[in-house]
Protein backbone atom coordinates (compact mmCIF):
# COMPACT_ATOMS: atom_id res chain seq x y z
CA UNK A 1 0.00 0.00 0.00
CA UNK A 2 1.39 3.42 -0.85
CA UNK A 3 1.43 5.79 2.55
CA UNK A 4 2.54 9.26 1.93
CA UNK A 5 1.39 11.60 4.66
CA UNK A 6 2.37 12.32 8.00
CA UNK A 7 0.10 15.52 9.31
CA UNK A 8 -2.46 18.17 7.01
CA UNK A 9 -3.77 21.36 7.33
CA UNK A 10 -5.22 23.71 5.14
CA UNK A 11 -7.28 26.92 5.96
CA UNK A 12 -11.10 26.58 4.78
CA UNK A 13 -11.27 29.85 1.89
CA UNK A 14 -14.00 31.86 0.21
CA UNK A 15 -12.23 31.44 -2.87
CA UNK A 16 -14.68 28.81 -5.05
CA UNK A 17 -11.92 27.43 -7.24
CA UNK A 18 -8.87 27.20 -3.97
CA UNK A 19 -11.88 25.65 -2.16
CA UNK A 20 -12.13 22.76 -4.51
CA UNK A 21 -8.06 22.00 -4.17
CA UNK A 22 -8.93 22.39 -0.55
CA UNK A 23 -10.85 19.41 -0.61
CA UNK A 24 -8.82 17.52 -2.81
CA UNK A 25 -5.71 17.37 -0.56
CA UNK A 26 -7.08 16.96 2.22
CA UNK A 27 -9.49 14.29 1.32
CA UNK A 28 -6.64 12.78 0.29
CA UNK A 29 -4.62 13.63 3.23
CA UNK A 30 -7.81 12.43 5.83
CA UNK A 31 -7.71 8.64 3.91
CA UNK A 32 -4.30 8.18 4.25
CA UNK A 33 -3.88 9.53 7.70
CA UNK A 34 -7.05 6.58 8.38
CA UNK A 35 -9.80 9.33 9.45
CA UNK A 36 -12.00 7.44 7.32
CA UNK A 37 -14.70 9.40 8.89
CA UNK A 38 -13.54 13.26 8.18
CA UNK A 39 -12.31 11.76 4.16
CA UNK A 40 -16.04 10.45 3.71
CA UNK A 41 -17.78 14.07 4.98
CA UNK A 42 -15.07 15.29 2.63
CA UNK A 43 -16.21 13.33 -0.25
CA UNK A 44 -20.07 14.19 0.86
CA UNK A 45 -19.61 17.68 0.66
CA UNK A 46 -17.98 17.95 -2.70
CA UNK A 47 -20.99 15.45 -4.15
CA UNK A 48 -22.87 17.86 -2.81
CA UNK A 49 -21.10 20.48 -4.53
CA UNK A 50 -21.47 18.78 -8.20
CA UNK A 51 -24.70 17.68 -7.97
CA UNK A 52 -25.11 21.46 -7.37
CA UNK A 53 -23.15 22.54 -10.07
CA UNK A 54 -24.69 19.77 -12.47
CA UNK A 55 -28.17 21.56 -11.53
CA UNK A 56 -26.85 24.91 -12.60
CA UNK A 57 -25.21 23.72 -15.88
CA UNK A 58 -28.67 22.09 -16.99
CA UNK A 59 -30.40 24.95 -15.83
CA UNK A 60 -27.99 27.49 -17.80
CA UNK A 61 -28.70 25.00 -21.17
CA UNK A 62 -32.52 25.41 -20.46
CA UNK A 63 -32.76 29.09 -20.02
CA UNK A 64 -30.15 29.60 -23.53
CA UNK A 65 -32.09 27.29 -25.46
CA UNK A 66 -35.35 28.47 -24.12
CA UNK A 67 -34.25 31.89 -25.09
CA UNK A 68 -32.79 31.16 -28.62
CA UNK A 69 -36.37 29.51 -29.37
CA UNK A 70 -38.05 32.96 -28.19
CA UNK A 71 -35.98 34.64 -30.76
CA UNK A 72 -36.54 32.69 -32.83
CA UNK A 73 -33.16 31.04 -34.18
CA UNK A 74 -32.16 28.08 -35.78
CA UNK A 75 -31.62 24.51 -34.56
CA UNK A 76 -28.20 25.17 -35.01
CA UNK A 77 -27.63 28.18 -33.36
CA UNK A 78 -30.26 27.21 -30.53
CA UNK A 79 -27.81 24.19 -29.99
CA UNK A 80 -24.56 26.59 -29.92
CA UNK A 81 -25.96 28.35 -27.19
CA UNK A 82 -26.97 25.76 -24.82
CA UNK A 83 -23.64 24.77 -25.42
CA UNK A 84 -22.12 28.05 -24.80
CA UNK A 85 -24.17 27.82 -21.80
CA UNK A 86 -23.09 24.44 -20.45
CA UNK A 87 -19.12 25.22 -21.36
CA UNK A 88 -19.25 28.37 -18.64
CA UNK A 89 -19.82 25.25 -16.24
CA UNK A 90 -17.67 22.78 -17.12
CA UNK A 91 -14.17 23.33 -15.83
CA UNK A 92 -15.40 23.63 -12.09
CA UNK A 93 -17.71 20.49 -12.58
CA UNK A 94 -14.35 18.94 -14.08
CA UNK A 95 -12.24 20.30 -10.99
CA UNK A 96 -14.63 18.62 -9.11
CA UNK A 97 -15.41 15.14 -10.19
CA UNK A 98 -11.12 15.05 -10.21
CA UNK A 99 -11.22 15.93 -6.83
CA UNK A 100 -13.63 13.25 -6.01
CA UNK A 101 -11.80 10.77 -8.24
CA UNK A 102 -8.61 12.12 -6.21
CA UNK A 103 -9.76 11.33 -2.52
CA UNK A 104 -11.24 8.15 -3.47
CA UNK A 105 -8.32 6.52 -5.08
CA UNK A 106 -6.95 7.49 -1.40
CA UNK A 107 -9.98 5.70 0.23
CA UNK A 108 -8.87 2.68 -1.94
CA UNK A 109 -5.56 2.93 -1.25
CA UNK A 110 -6.25 3.09 2.32
CA UNK A 111 -8.47 0.35 2.15
CA UNK A 112 -5.46 -2.08 0.08
CA UNK A 113 -7.34 -1.94 -2.80
CA UNK A 114 -3.98 -0.48 -5.03
CA UNK A 115 -6.51 -1.59 -8.43
CA UNK A 116 -9.31 0.61 -7.65
CA UNK A 117 -6.85 3.06 -6.53
CA UNK A 118 -5.33 2.95 -9.53
CA UNK A 119 -8.85 3.28 -11.46
CA UNK A 120 -9.48 6.49 -9.64
CA UNK A 121 -6.47 8.20 -9.92
CA UNK A 122 -6.24 8.03 -13.56
CA UNK A 123 -9.31 9.92 -13.81
CA UNK A 124 -8.13 12.99 -11.11
CA UNK A 125 -6.64 15.38 -13.43
CA UNK A 126 -2.56 16.10 -12.79
CA UNK A 127 -1.33 14.23 -10.31
CA UNK A 128 2.07 13.04 -9.04
CA UNK A 129 3.58 11.26 -11.97
CA UNK A 130 5.49 8.83 -9.99
CA UNK A 131 2.78 8.25 -7.44
CA UNK A 132 0.27 7.07 -10.88
CA UNK A 133 3.97 4.78 -11.97
CA UNK A 134 3.58 3.50 -8.41
CA UNK A 135 -0.04 2.71 -8.46
CA UNK A 136 0.40 1.27 -11.77
CA UNK A 137 2.54 -1.00 -11.20
CA UNK A 138 1.07 -2.68 -7.91
CA UNK A 139 -1.85 -2.81 -10.10
CA UNK A 140 -0.24 -5.26 -12.53
CA UNK A 141 1.14 -2.94 -15.45
CA UNK A 142 4.63 -3.47 -14.71
CA UNK A 143 6.13 -2.51 -18.02
CA UNK A 144 3.67 0.09 -18.44
CA UNK A 145 4.77 1.57 -15.10
CA UNK A 146 8.46 0.89 -15.38
CA UNK A 147 8.52 3.03 -18.89
CA UNK A 148 6.59 6.05 -17.06
CA UNK A 149 9.32 6.07 -13.72
CA UNK A 150 12.29 6.14 -16.18
CA UNK A 151 10.44 8.95 -18.84
CA UNK A 152 10.03 11.05 -15.68
CA UNK A 153 13.49 10.50 -14.19
CA UNK A 154 14.73 11.62 -17.47
CA UNK A 155 12.69 14.43 -17.59
CA UNK A 156 14.05 15.77 -13.95
CA UNK A 157 17.72 14.79 -14.17
CA UNK A 158 19.94 15.94 -10.84
CA UNK A 159 16.31 15.28 -8.47
CA UNK A 160 16.46 12.88 -5.72
CA UNK A 161 13.20 11.95 -5.17
CA UNK A 162 12.35 10.89 -8.58
CA UNK A 163 14.96 8.59 -8.37
CA UNK A 164 14.09 7.29 -4.97
CA UNK A 165 10.66 6.64 -6.18
CA UNK A 166 11.92 5.13 -9.62
CA UNK A 167 14.55 2.68 -7.07
CA UNK A 168 10.85 1.44 -5.33
CA UNK A 169 8.76 0.98 -8.38
CA UNK A 170 11.82 -1.54 -10.19
CA UNK A 171 12.13 -3.29 -6.67
CA UNK A 172 8.41 -3.55 -6.82
CA UNK A 173 8.32 -5.31 -10.10
CA UNK A 174 11.00 -7.49 -9.35
CA UNK A 175 13.65 -5.85 -11.06
CA UNK A 176 16.91 -6.06 -8.70
CA UNK A 177 19.08 -5.28 -10.98
CA UNK A 178 17.92 -2.23 -12.41
CA UNK A 179 16.74 -1.08 -8.81
CA UNK A 180 20.55 -1.62 -7.94
CA UNK A 181 21.51 0.63 -10.67
CA UNK A 182 19.43 3.32 -10.06
CA UNK A 183 19.87 3.03 -6.35
CA UNK A 184 23.79 3.31 -7.27
CA UNK A 185 22.56 6.76 -9.10
CA UNK A 186 20.84 8.01 -6.34
CA UNK A 187 23.93 7.40 -3.94
CA UNK A 188 26.12 9.34 -6.22
CA UNK A 189 23.21 12.87 -5.65
CA UNK A 190 22.96 11.76 -1.81
CA UNK A 191 25.08 13.74 -0.07
CA UNK A 192 22.57 16.27 1.21
CA UNK A 193 19.43 14.96 1.04
CA UNK A 194 17.23 14.37 4.77
CA UNK A 195 17.74 10.74 5.66
CA UNK A 196 14.74 11.16 7.98
CA UNK A 197 12.28 12.21 4.82
CA UNK A 198 10.11 9.25 4.29
CA UNK A 199 10.72 8.88 0.54
CA UNK A 200 14.09 7.96 1.44
CA UNK A 201 13.91 5.89 4.80
CA UNK A 202 11.22 3.56 2.97
CA UNK A 203 14.38 2.53 0.82
CA UNK A 204 16.52 1.61 3.85
CA UNK A 205 15.25 -2.36 3.70
CA UNK A 206 16.33 -2.00 -0.05
CA UNK A 207 19.63 -0.47 0.77
CA UNK A 208 20.28 -3.41 3.27
CA UNK A 209 19.53 -6.11 0.68
CA UNK A 210 21.66 -4.28 -1.71
CA UNK A 211 24.65 -4.76 0.20
CA UNK A 212 25.05 -1.30 1.82
CA UNK A 213 24.89 -0.14 5.34
CA UNK A 214 22.83 2.46 7.42
CA UNK A 215 22.70 5.24 6.58
CA UNK A 216 23.26 4.53 2.92
CA UNK A 217 23.84 8.72 2.15
CA UNK A 218 27.28 9.19 0.47
CA UNK A 219 28.67 12.20 2.54
CA UNK A 220 29.55 15.20 0.14
CA UNK A 221 33.01 15.81 0.33
CA UNK A 222 33.63 19.21 -0.52
CA UNK A 223 35.52 20.54 -3.11
CA UNK A 224 39.55 21.35 -3.99
CA UNK A 225 39.35 23.04 -6.75
CA UNK A 226 36.38 26.51 -6.16
CA UNK A 227 39.54 29.21 -5.75
CA UNK A 228 39.44 32.07 -3.93
CA UNK A 229 35.90 32.67 -2.53
CA UNK A 230 34.67 36.16 -3.22
CA UNK A 231 33.07 38.48 -0.59
CA UNK A 232 29.13 37.61 -0.54
CA UNK A 233 28.79 41.55 -0.55
CA UNK A 234 30.17 42.02 -3.75
CA UNK A 235 27.48 39.21 -5.35
CA UNK A 236 23.93 39.74 -5.49
CA UNK A 237 21.22 41.82 -7.76
CA UNK A 238 24.69 43.35 -9.51
CA UNK A 239 25.14 40.38 -10.77
CA UNK A 240 22.23 38.52 -11.28
CA UNK A 241 19.77 39.68 -14.37
CA UNK A 242 16.34 38.94 -15.26
CA UNK A 243 15.55 36.31 -18.11
CA UNK A 244 14.73 38.13 -21.57
CA UNK A 245 11.12 37.72 -22.62
CA UNK A 246 10.67 36.04 -25.95
CA UNK A 247 9.71 38.43 -28.76
CA UNK A 248 6.18 37.70 -30.03
CA UNK A 249 3.75 39.81 -32.94
CA UNK A 250 -0.09 38.33 -32.69
CA UNK A 251 -3.28 39.61 -33.88
CA UNK A 252 -6.62 40.43 -32.14
CA UNK A 253 -9.91 39.28 -33.46
CA UNK A 254 -9.85 42.64 -35.93
CA UNK A 255 -6.54 41.60 -36.90
CA UNK A 256 -4.98 44.40 -35.50
CA UNK A 257 -1.17 43.35 -34.51
CA UNK A 258 0.57 43.57 -31.24
CA UNK A 259 3.49 42.94 -30.01
CA UNK A 260 5.79 42.61 -27.23
CA UNK A 261 8.53 45.20 -28.64
CA UNK A 262 5.47 48.24 -28.97
CA UNK A 263 5.39 47.66 -24.61
CA UNK A 264 9.83 49.04 -25.09
CA UNK A 265 10.29 51.09 -22.28
CA UNK A 266 7.57 50.40 -20.10
CA UNK A 267 6.16 47.38 -18.02
CA UNK A 268 3.54 44.99 -19.06
CA UNK A 269 1.47 42.72 -17.61
CA UNK A 270 0.93 39.81 -20.04
CA UNK A 271 -1.59 37.05 -19.25
CA UNK A 272 -1.78 33.54 -21.01
CA UNK A 273 -5.50 31.80 -20.72
CA UNK A 274 -7.12 28.85 -22.52
CA UNK A 275 -9.36 30.51 -24.22
CA UNK A 276 -13.27 31.39 -23.90
CA UNK A 277 -14.60 27.96 -23.09
CA UNK A 278 -11.91 27.91 -19.42
CA UNK A 279 -14.51 29.40 -16.84
CA UNK A 280 -11.74 30.00 -14.39
CA UNK A 281 -9.60 31.57 -17.45
CA UNK A 282 -13.26 34.06 -17.93
CA UNK A 283 -12.86 34.65 -14.44
CA UNK A 284 -9.03 35.80 -14.20
CA UNK A 285 -9.79 38.26 -17.13
CA UNK A 286 -13.16 39.78 -14.88
CA UNK A 287 -10.85 39.96 -12.15
CA UNK A 288 -8.00 41.78 -13.58
CA UNK A 289 -10.08 43.63 -16.10
CA UNK A 290 -11.59 46.74 -13.87
CA UNK A 291 -8.37 47.08 -12.33
CA UNK A 292 -6.76 47.69 -15.42
CA UNK A 293 -6.90 51.43 -14.94
CA UNK A 294 -4.96 51.02 -11.48
CA UNK A 295 -1.82 49.32 -13.12
CA UNK A 296 -2.33 51.63 -15.99
CA UNK A 297 -1.70 54.58 -13.53
CA UNK A 298 1.36 53.17 -12.29
CA UNK A 299 2.42 52.67 -15.87
CA UNK A 300 2.18 48.79 -16.51
CA UNK A 301 -0.04 48.08 -19.42
CA UNK A 302 -1.84 44.45 -19.50
CA UNK A 303 -2.40 42.19 -22.23
CA UNK A 304 -3.62 38.51 -22.57
CA UNK A 305 -2.72 36.16 -25.15
CA UNK A 306 -5.35 32.99 -25.72
CA UNK A 307 -5.78 29.76 -26.98
CA UNK A 308 -8.53 30.80 -29.10
CA UNK A 309 -8.32 31.99 -32.74
CA UNK A 310 -10.06 34.92 -33.97
CA UNK A 311 -13.45 33.95 -33.48
CA UNK A 312 -12.97 32.51 -29.96
CA UNK A 313 -11.29 35.73 -29.37
CA UNK A 314 -15.06 37.42 -30.45
CA UNK A 315 -16.62 35.32 -27.66
CA UNK A 316 -14.37 35.84 -25.07
CA UNK A 317 -15.19 39.66 -25.67
CA UNK A 318 -18.65 38.89 -26.36
CA UNK A 319 -18.67 36.93 -23.04
CA UNK A 320 -17.84 39.56 -20.80
CA UNK A 321 -20.26 41.66 -18.64
CA UNK A 322 -20.15 44.58 -21.35
CA UNK A 323 -19.21 42.98 -24.23
CA UNK A 324 -15.57 45.60 -23.92
CA UNK A 325 -12.66 44.07 -21.81
CA UNK A 326 -9.87 47.56 -21.02
CA UNK A 327 -7.07 44.91 -22.94
CA UNK A 328 -5.87 43.68 -25.68
CA UNK A 329 -7.26 39.76 -26.43
CA UNK A 330 -4.83 38.47 -29.31
CA UNK A 331 -4.65 34.89 -30.36
CA UNK A 332 -1.87 32.31 -30.45
CA UNK A 333 -3.98 29.28 -31.41
CA UNK A 334 -0.80 27.23 -32.68
CA UNK A 335 0.48 27.86 -29.42
CA UNK A 336 4.10 28.39 -29.94
CA UNK A 337 4.02 31.06 -27.68
CA UNK A 338 2.92 29.28 -24.78
CA UNK A 339 5.72 27.16 -25.37
CA UNK A 340 8.47 29.07 -26.04
CA UNK A 341 7.26 31.11 -22.27
CA UNK A 342 6.86 27.57 -20.63
CA UNK A 343 3.14 27.98 -20.29
CA UNK A 344 3.09 24.64 -21.34
CA UNK A 345 2.62 21.06 -20.39
CA UNK A 346 5.12 19.15 -22.59
CA UNK A 347 4.03 15.99 -21.65
CA UNK A 348 0.63 16.35 -21.60
CA UNK A 349 0.91 18.35 -24.90
CA UNK A 350 -1.40 20.91 -23.05
CA UNK A 351 -1.28 24.43 -22.24
CA UNK A 352 -1.23 26.25 -19.07
CA UNK A 353 -2.31 29.26 -17.64
CA UNK A 354 0.35 31.55 -17.23
CA UNK A 355 0.85 35.39 -15.92
CA UNK A 356 4.33 37.39 -16.65
CA UNK A 357 5.68 41.05 -15.45
CA UNK A 358 7.93 42.25 -18.03
CA UNK A 359 9.46 45.33 -17.51
CA UNK A 360 10.26 47.92 -20.24
CA UNK A 361 13.54 46.37 -21.30
CA UNK A 362 11.83 42.71 -22.41
CA UNK A 363 12.73 41.19 -18.93
CA UNK A 364 10.55 39.15 -17.33
CA UNK A 365 10.81 40.30 -13.35
CA UNK A 366 8.00 37.75 -11.89
CA UNK A 367 5.86 34.79 -13.28
CA UNK A 368 3.28 32.31 -12.68
CA UNK A 369 2.51 29.41 -14.38
CA UNK A 370 0.20 26.66 -12.97
CA UNK A 371 -3.09 24.95 -13.96
CA UNK A 372 -5.11 26.87 -12.78
CA UNK A 373 -4.89 30.71 -13.28
CA UNK A 374 -3.52 33.02 -11.16
CA UNK A 375 -6.47 35.41 -9.30
CA UNK A 376 -4.79 37.84 -6.96
CA UNK A 377 -4.77 41.09 -8.32
CA UNK A 378 -3.46 42.88 -5.65
CA UNK A 379 -0.76 40.70 -5.09
CA UNK A 380 0.49 41.11 -8.76
CA UNK A 381 -0.31 44.54 -8.46
CA UNK A 382 1.96 45.23 -5.01
CA UNK A 383 4.69 43.10 -6.27
CA UNK A 384 4.84 44.97 -9.72
CA UNK A 385 5.74 47.61 -7.78
CA UNK A 386 8.00 46.40 -5.94
CA UNK A 387 10.15 45.04 -8.38
CA UNK A 388 9.96 47.41 -10.58
CA UNK A 389 10.79 49.91 -7.90
CA UNK A 390 13.43 47.41 -6.73
CA UNK A 391 15.14 47.44 -10.42
CA UNK A 392 14.19 50.50 -10.90
CA UNK A 393 16.98 51.31 -7.86
CA UNK A 394 19.56 48.95 -8.99
CA UNK A 395 19.87 50.47 -12.16
CA UNK A 396 20.35 53.71 -10.47
CA UNK A 397 23.39 52.39 -8.79
CA UNK A 398 24.96 50.73 -11.56
CA UNK A 399 24.84 54.23 -13.07
CA UNK A 400 26.43 55.59 -10.01
CA UNK A 401 29.54 53.60 -9.84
Amino acid sequence: MVTLCNTTYLEPTDNETEQIKRLRHLGFALAQLDRHEEAAAIVGQLEEQLASLRESREKAGTDAGKKAKEEKKDEKVTSKAVADAHRTWDGKIRSVEQALEYTRASQQLAAGDDQKAYQHIKKAGSVDRMLLAQLQCQAGEESEAIQAAEKHVKAHPGEVQPLARQVEILWMADKKKQAGQAFDDLRKLSGTIDMQSPVFTRLNPIAEELGHKLPWRVEKEPRDDIGQRPDLDSLGPFRWQPTAAPEWKLADHRGKKFSLHQFRGKPVLVIFYLGYGCLHCAEQLQTFAPRTEEFSKQGISLIAISTDDREGLKTSIENYDDGRIPFPLVSNSDLDVFKAYRAHDDFEGQPLHGTFLIDGKGSVLWQDISYEPFMDADFVLAESLRLLGQRTSSQLAKRSR
